[in-house]
């Protein structure tokens, strides 16, 4: 006997089983309920085809005007619940089950901050008394954490080895390795007294950061933002020979393709990495 799922039903479950316990878990809600409200409140689960998914998105794009990006969170949240039914005893689709086809985003970011260019950024904020939210920078750069991430750290959170961080945006913990000059600067944090060691709020960091970017006459550069941080933490991972598997555990990615779009190699990396095979070939032809 074949299970059938109303969709209403198999929202709920996912939120009670999994989205209420996510950090994002109420977007999450809110996406697949732009389904559930066009689909049917009723209506099966079980008779969720590629075509149901395919005239979802052309209603998100041609009526509600959805960018690419909040189409794609709709399409996630749609997904959680597809493999949610999957593993329901006795659960089918009529059709097979649906192929979630994410639209293809094309204004990701690609902007990676040099060892000079950054230089100059914490020497502008230095100058501009911000010296705080350079310890701030530099932790993002080297541990590739997101922003409010970091903002969200207690002194619990941070060792000599480790920074441990709760409730992640993927829902899981996630344990990002730190080193002397990290653990440097939040012995100082410690020492200070500070009730936490970054106790500033996220509206703040990000008017410091436009304001030191315009003091360095960067405005214009709109890809240059604080979460390009995190972009230069994994670009330079991947470019010092750091497998993607680890790359992608450290920054708190489900799938290592999301890390691979975090990837920025210039053209002097392409041709480092082809002059290894070069180098080794001449050696053994020796």
């Amino acid at each position: 006997m074949v299970t059938t799922i109303p969709v209403i039903q198999a929202v709920n479950d996912v939120w009670d089983t999994s989205w209420k316990f996510h950090k994002n878990g109420k977007g999450s809600m809110q996406n697949a309920n732009v389904f559930v409200k066009w689909y049917g409140f009723n209506s099966l689960v079980n008779d969720v085809s590629t075509d149901t998914i395919r005239r979802f998105k052309a209603y998100c794009r041609l009526e509600q005007k959805y960018t690419k990006a909040t189409i794609n969170r709709k399409l996630a949240a749609i997904s959680k619940v597809v493999t949610h039914c999957r593993g329901i005893t006795g659960f089918k689709f009529v059709w097979d089950t649906p192929l979630i086809e994410y639209e293809k985003e094309n204004n990701q970011r690609k902007f990676t901050f040099s060892q000079e260019l950054f230089n100059r950024l914490c020497e502008t904020a230095t100058q501009k008394n911000y010296h705080y939210i350079v310890d701030l920078w530099v932790v993002l750069k080297e541990t590739g954490c997101r922003i409010q991430e970091v903002l969200d750290l207690t002194w619990n959170d941070v060792d000599e080895k480790f920074i441990t961080l709760k409730n992640t945006k993927n829902g899981d913990d996630r344990f990002v390795p730190i080193f002397e000059n990290v653990w440097n600067i939040l012995k100082r944090a410690k020492e200070r007294g500070l009730p936490r060691p970054f106790p500033y709020s996220q509206s703040h960091c990000q008017w410091v950061f436009r304001t030191v970017k315009k003091k360095m006459g960067m405005s214009k550069e709109k890809e240059m933002v604080m979460h390009s941080l995190r972009h230069t933490s994994i670009t330079t991972m991947l470019r010092n020979g750091v497998q993607l598997d680890v790359v992608q555990r450290i920054h708190g990615h489900s799938d290592p393709r999301m890390t691979q779009r975090y990837n920025h190699p210039t053209s002097d990396d392409l041709r480092n990495a082809v002059s290894v095979m070069f180098n080794k070939q001449k050696v053994n032809s020796q």
